[in-house]
């Protein structure tokens, strides 16, 4: 009320009103640097490359992922330690430093699809891999070309 009472009549005529729906427009301004600092901030490092991986299972694991820019935008495969055939991936997607495809993969006779999603930091990979519907683990890889 203090911002209304100083520029008001003892009447009240209105006028006040005006100069407190003129408060928003000062806070406006100190938001709008706050979006643009962070906008100017990231970085959109390079997808494309080959990933050594490893992943927090019980069981352990890894392997190599090759993430190949094509034309249409990213191809590539996936190598586990426990399968020495490479698997293309599918569904590649790379939207700024966040990346996401699948792979088939079969357990017990059973096919599974095994979706990644992670973001890239420079030369570091974090995310995680959902084998089907039931099991997520983390995923952390290093690019290592």
């Amino acid at each position: 009320m203090q911002m209304g009472g100083e520029g008001m009549s003892p009447g009240g005529n209105g006028q006040g009103g005006g100069r407190r729906g003129t408060a928003p427009r000062q806070t406006r301004p100190n938001a709008q640097p706050q979006a643009r600092e962070q906008s100017t901030d990231d970085t959109v490092y390079e997808a494309a490359g080959t990933w050594r991986y490893t992943i927090d299972s019980p069981q352990g694991g890894g392997g190599t992922i090759v993430l190949t820019k094509t034309s249409d935008g990213y191809s590539g495969t996936i190598r586990r330690d426990r399968v020495t055939e490479d698997t293309p991936l599918e569904k590649v997607e790379v939207k700024g430093n966040n990346i996401s495809f699948t792979f088939p993969v079969t357990f017990g006779g059973n096919p599974v699809s095994v979706s990644v999603q992670a973001t890239i930091s420079k030369d570091e990979l974090n995310g995680a891999m959902t084998f089907g519907e039931s099991r997520t683990v983390s995923l952390t890889g290093k690019r290592s070309e």
